[in-house]
């Protein structure tokens, strides 16, 4: 099989953005939180965030770190980032686990290991990120932190299209074009297994 090389893949290293839930209900103790960050107040929302993140609130360990890795409220600090990803992440928070990948995969906050930006991306994948799976299909189509394997690319580039991610099918197709027609069909079989097993309940 050919290698794939950096320009022929649409890659996508962006960590998730801060977006705040468009309702959250006036009962939730991150509702002031949020509201703070609508209205900019990026200091009070740290302010609100971090308590209810130190008692293992994973929703606010979160933002908490994405407030870190941005700069907004706090000062920017990727080794904060990192550490309130980590323990947003290891309670099972999936977009916490894609952003602890990306900082690994970048080496910011943390020394580069692309091995631990695959090991959460693959967590995150299993729980259904699109942009997860789509990311996990780069490393296996470059061979970082994995050893290059065109069809397992092929399978996590499926199921980042499948739930309509941006440039996911282009990538899928360019790997396809790399497959003999026996190695394709395997992907294809594998790729229609793993989405089952993401949407039945296994999780």
């Amino acid at each position: 099989m050919r290698a794939l090389t950096l320009l022929s893949l649409i890659i996508l290293i962006v960590p998730m953005t801060l977006v705040a839930p468009a309702w959250v209900e006036e009962s939730n103790p991150l509702a002031p939180c949020f509201a703070a960050y609508e209205a900019r107040e990026y200091a009070n929302a740290a302010t609100c965030f971090r308590p209810l993140a130190e008692r293992d609130n994973h929703l606010a360990q979160r933002w908490l770190g994405l407030m870190y890795a941005d700069g907004r409220g706090v000062p920017q600090d990727y080794v904060q980032a990192v550490a309130w990803y980590r323990r947003a992440a290891v309670q099972g928070d999936a977009k916490a686990q894609y952003n602890l990948a990306f900082l690994y995969r970048k080496g910011h906050g943390v020394a580069q290991d692309y091995g631990q930006a695959v090991a959460w991306y693959r967590t995150a994948a299993d729980q259904g990120v699109a942009e997860a799976q789509y990311n996990l299909g780069v490393m296996y189509g470059l061979g970082r932190g994995v050893p290059r394997n065109n069809e397992a690319a092929y399978v996590w580039f499926s199921l980042a299209a499948a739930q309509g991610l941006e440039g996911a099918a282009k990538s899928r197709d360019i790997v396809a074009s790399r497959l003999t027609p026996e190695a394709l069909s395997r992907a294809q079989a594998r790729a229609a297994a793993e989405h089952a097993r993401l949407n039945g309940g296994a999780r």
